[in-house]
């Protein structure tokens, strides 16, 4: 059953550095819950950013305040011995006072099994404490690259991440031709932070199945994770349809996750000519709205049957959706997910709301890069 009304709705880089480390397991996030996309990173009580300087920024919900990811004494953030200017445009996924982030291995041709030399990858796992200035190594997965960052979420003391294959050519002979960042394979991969576990779930897609269908998949196909919603954790797999037209290539995109009840993913589409373009817009722990290009979004709530369908010709134009307690924000317009009515709230005229915090909402204004707190009752 689905409730149609008229109104309105989006939600990854690079990382080079090298730092002295120490090991140690992270009892500290049992119950931390976090999520970054790549260029922000949201916590329960924090979240992380990208200043206009190109350090990355710390905002305090409490204290409304920001400061710079780093608490190197006397420090300029102008060379690699700095956390922030290390990171470069990497967003780490940032939990109160730590942020998680991932460092490459250099890549290198190494003797597969069959003795023919193939890329040799790995990516190691640092965290770096703000307040004791430390930095330590949590662990080093073999075999993907992870500093791209295609999505990471702290759920329940586990750290969910995207492991990137890379897409590779090769010869009749196994002899590789080239490589890149897209395409390939990707991979659902967890570390738990406590016992410094890492766990392969497989790969999100299966890129031979998909690549048949269209020429264009096996060097563009990605998948990026947008959140945890439902117990499940949500991905949008984008790709080029076909790349022979380098002037009209036709993008497409469908959505699908892995159930962490039933440790499966959702059944993979047997025919992607019969997919329709959708997006994820929002994801959080009570709801998930997706978007297509027919301006229509759709809304599922955690603990209803029913979703709620929302249409407006001016959908696309937003980059940011927030949903919470029944209703749906989009630029300046509240809609009631309840009674189908919207409001327009001139206080959110040039702002997107991003998080919650205690009664209050977290809003960005985009146009100067600062963030301001207002109460829930003020948009009621």
């Amino acid at each position: 059953m689905k409730r149609k009304y008229k109104g309105m709705i989006s939600l990854f880089m690079f990382v080079s550095i090298l730092i002295m480390t120490s090991c140690g397991a992270d009892t500290s996030v049992m119950q931390k819950e976090g999520y970054t996309n790549g260029y922000i990173s949201i916590g329960d009580t924090t979240l992380c950013y990208t200043a206009p300087d190109s350090q990355k920024n710390i905002l305090n919900y409490d204290t409304m305040e920001t400061g710079i990811i780093c608490n190197k004494p006397n420090c300029n953030h102008s060379d690699t011995s700095c956390v922030s200017f290390a990171l470069g445009e990497y967003m780490p996924l940032f939990i109160e006072n730590k942020a998680y982030f991932w460092i490459d291995d250099p890549e290198s041709m190494e003797p597969n099994e069959e003795g023919i030399p193939d890329l040799k990858l790995g990516a190691t796992l640092y965290s770096y404490d703000v307040f004791a200035n430390k930095t330590e190594k949590i662990l080093h997965v073999d075999d993907v690259s992870v500093s791209l960052c295609y999505g990471m979420a702290l759920h329940q003391g586990t750290l969910y991440f995207v492991g990137n294959y890379k897409g590779r050519t090769y010869n009749e002979n196994g002899i590789m031709l080239s490589r890149s960042n897209s395409g390939g394979r990707m991979g659902l991969f967890s570390v738990d932070l406590q016992k410094q576990e890492v766990h392969s779930f497989g790969d999100i897609y299966d890129l031979d199945a998909l690549s048949a269908q269209y020429n264009g998949v096996k060097n563009s196909i990605e998948a990026y994770m947008k959140g945890i919603y439902d117990n499940k954790i949500y991905f949008e797999v984008s790709y080029i349809e076909d790349d022979t037209d380098m002037e009209n290539l036709k993008y497409n995109s469908y959505v699908t996750y892995y159930n962490l009840e039933t440790n499966e993913f959702a059944p993979q589409p047997e025919d992607l000519s019969n997919i329709d373009y959708v997006e994820i817009a929002f994801v959080s722990e009570n709801y998930l709205v997706l978007v297509n290009d027919e301006h229509l979004f759709t809304i599922y709530q955690q603990g209803s049957d029913t979703s709620i369908e929302i249409e407006d010709e001016n959908a696309n134009m937003y980059s940011e959706v927030f949903v919470d307690n029944d209703k749906l924000f989009f630029g300046d317009k509240i809609y009631d997910l309840k009674t189908g009515a919207y409001t327009i709230n001139e206080k959110l005229k040039d702002s997107v709301i991003i998080a919650k915090y205690q009664g209050s909402y977290i809003m960005k204004l985009p146009a100067n890069e600062t963030f301001e707190k207002i109460a829930e009752d003020e948009l009621t």
